[in-house]
């Protein structure tokens, strides 16, 4: 394993700088994750992506700040309570519904139970859980175009085949819960390009 201290420190897109909310986002998830990679690159560029991509599509800061923070609770030792302290009681239900619940062992069960948690929190959850599909599927092309099929060890799937399966009913749930959402389209074409590659 490579030693990240004395790599630069990732600096957040303007965007990101010029609001105080997502500037809080930032640092929270900063912290969340330090140390934790995909690959070569060191985790926090997936958040980065996810507020990238909510921002492209035009979405609110409060929802870009869910897209910065949405790994939070999985990744760290931070709570819900602490994002309801830090960013509202709204922030707190969106990013605690994209949160899994540990107590599921079965890998598949758990994202189950995830996709179901994020299509009963509401359309903007929905488009901040897409995005980070969209972005996880980006993030594993990257790894595995470095690693090839050890992609799977920095992910939390089981297998290859067990995540194409996740991220077919991922877009299934997608264009039921928020069919004019635009990341499903995006997410379609990208997967069926990803399993056409394989």
């Amino acid at each position: 394993m490579t030693d990240r201290s004395t790599e630069p420190e990732i600096q957040p897109p303007a965007f990101i700088r010029e609001s105080e909310r997502l500037d809080r986002a930032f640092s929270v998830a900063r912290r969340a994750h330090a140390g934790h990679v995909k690959g070569s690159r060191p985790y926090l560029h997936h958040p980065i992506e996810v507020a990238e991509l909510l921002r492209e599509g035009g979405y609110s800061e409060a929802t870009i700040a869910v897209g910065l923070l949405h790994d939070v609770i999985e990744d760290s030792h931070a709570t819900v309570a602490d994002v309801v302290q830090g960013f509202g009681p709204e922030a707190a239900a969106m990013v605690a519904a994209l949160s899994e619940d540990p107590t599921i062992d079965d890998w598949e069960a758990r994202k189950r139970a995830l996709r179901q948690q994020a299509a009963r929190a509401g359309t903007e959850c929905v488009a901040v859980y897409m995005a980070d599909k969209l972005a996880n599927l980006n993030d594993w092309r990257v790894v595995s175009a470095e690693v090839g099929d050890r992609a799977v060890e920095f992910f939390k799937a089981p297998t290859l085949a067990a995540r194409i399966r996740a991220w077919r009913a991922d877009l299934e749930m997608g264009e039921r819960c928020a069919p004019d959402l635009e990341f499903n389209a995006r997410l379609r074409r990208e997967l069926e390009e990803f399993v056409a590659e394989r």
